[in-house]
């Protein structure tokens, strides 16, 4: 219908075929395999196409003579996917703007809700710019079935997982579902919170990046092998603590998954904490366990939480299933005969920190977190109390409300390498820490950061698309005002 270079007059015609399919009209159609996302596809990934794609769509939306009932109807699920996925060039947008608004304002149009729709769908594309993946299976039978897609997204508590289903736009950001979920929940912190997507087995996650479509994220994520093999789910978790611990001092499902999160990174030895605090912290976590029998207990090895099978030999790693277990036995065995030869192993191991396990003897352990455990300070407690009171013990730590991110390499202000190396994100400051002392190597203040960029190898979705590691160059300031520079370098940084 445009004037198009001759590169791209084949894949014009085929994108016409590709949309007459979709809508019905298309003698032999049925050869062509999910005919709307191969539509879409081309306007993703042909700038120089778009023009023209819209043109043919609301063609086909204003001239349709088909006798075909549904076509029409098609005609706008296709042009509304197309307002979902990539704006139109700025030349042609005030055209199209107008076709869609004059239609949105007519109640007397039988297709004046889609057309209201794709107004403000291309608002939200103009702003954040077009998708980088064409439509999945799952959208494109949306758009057939002229439904809104629902996004599954996981709260993972104690013994087990509540869910929430959302309904998700073609165009969403992470930012938008995370608030929408947020509300559901009764969450007021919303910016706190972030979606994870992760492997069925537990094994690989990664972070979702606020600002870029969730659509789009997810699409990358399934490409992944290790998705690939067993299928991945959509997790909230608490990614920071900016604000006051108010949320979740109310217990209920929101207490769990905030104190799942916490005991998980404080028994993996994130934490630095003296002998006197783990004591008192396995207390709390044994009288937590002991009121109701609960327990935070994630296989080792496909991350799911439950009443698990405990290992005999060591006590500090737990199983859902004889199969994990064997799975698992080649990353833990050396840890294992370690803490074994060492002696050790106690009934309150698998309360502790795991670098932590052999700076005392057992009997000594058991005696002094006993003692805790029998005080007059814990007896009588209800479970949500003692959890109220470990999570506000943890989180008035300085790293207590952080986020850690292992990083493989770190090229600090004096340009000195380290790897590896945990990058902790905590409310008031930024730490790089030795990951087996957990010493700190350097430490900025929020408002010594001046500014960041992030980067990949052959640009800003690297990270999310082949698994590659991204770039994060830091501008420090010193009290003198003078600029420093350093480089992270890590898989699951946003």
């Amino acid at each position: 219908l445009l004037r198009l270079p001759d590169a791209f007059g084949r894949a014009a015609v085929d994108a016409f075929k590709q949309l007459m399919a979709f809508m019905g009209d298309y003698p032999g159609g049925r050869k062509y395999q999910a005919p709307l996302q191969a539509f879409v596809r081309a306007g993703v990934e042909v700038a120089e196409l778009r023009d023209e794609l819209f043109c043919q769509v609301v063609k086909q939306c204003t001239s349709n003579r088909s006798k075909n009932a549904g076509s029409a109807e098609r005609g706008w699920q296709a042009l509304l996917a197309c307002c979902s996925c990539f704006p139109p060039s700025p030349r042609f947008e005030m055209f199209l703007k107008k076709f869609v608004r004059e239609t949105a304002q007519d109640k007397k149009r039988a297709h004046q809700a889609v057309a209201s729709m794709c107004e403000r769908r291309l608002l939200s594309v103009r702003r954040c710019g077009p998708r980088l993946t064409p439509l999945s299976p799952e959208e494109e039978r949306c758009f057939q079935q002229r439904k809104v897609f629902v996004l599954r997204v996981y709260l993972r508590g104690e013994a087990e997982s509540a869910s929430k289903n959302v309904q998700v736009a073609t165009c969403a950001t992470t930012r938008e579902i995370v608030k929408v979920v947020c509300d559901k929940i009764d969450v007021r912190h919303a910016a706190e919170y972030g979606l994870y997507a992760v492997a069925v087995d537990g094994a690989h996650h990664f972070a979702l990046v606020d600002r870029r479509y969730a659509h789009d994220q997810l699409n990358l994520a399934r490409g992944t092998p290790w998705a690939a093999e067993g299928g991945l789910t959509v997790e909230l978790r608490k990614k920071v603590w900016l604000r006051s611990a108010d949320d979740w001092r109310a217990g209920g499902l929101l207490a769990d998954m905030v104190y799942r999160q916490v005991i998980r990174n404080y028994r993996e030895g994130r934490f630095r904490v003296t002998v006197d605090e783990a004591i008192r912290l396995a207390a709390l976590q044994h009288r937590i366990a002991a009121d109701g029998d609960q327990d935070v207990r994630d296989c080792a090895l496909c991350g799911r939480s439950g009443n698990h099978m405990m290992c005999s030999v060591c006590h500090t790693e737990f199983y859902c299933s004889r199969e994990c277990q064997e799975g698992h036995w080649k990353q833990h065995k050396a840890a294992c005969q370690k803490l074994m030869k060492h002696g050790t192993r106690n009934k309150y191991s698998k309360y502790l920190p795991r670098d932590m396990q052999g700076a005392q003897e057992p009997e000594e352990w058991e005696f002094k977190v006993n003692k805790v455990h029998e005080s007059a300070e814990l007896a009588g407690r209800r479970r949500e109390e003692t959890r109220a009171l470990l999570l506000d013990e943890v989180t008035k730590w300085t790293t207590g409300g952080a986020t850690f991110f292992d990083v493989p390499r770190y090229l600090d202000t004096s340009n000195r390498e380290h790897k590896p190396a945990i990058m902790v994100v905590a409310p008031t400051l930024t730490m790089f820490q030795n990951p087996d002392t957990k010493r700190a190597l350097e430490t900025f203040d929020w408002n010594s950061l001046a500014n960041y960029r992030q980067t990949g190898n052959d640009g800003e979705e690297t990270e999310a698309r082949r698994g590659d590691l991204a770039l994060l160059n830091l501008k420090i300031l010193d009290p003198a005002g003078r600029s420093k520079a350093a480089v992270v370098q890590a898989h699951d940084l946003e």
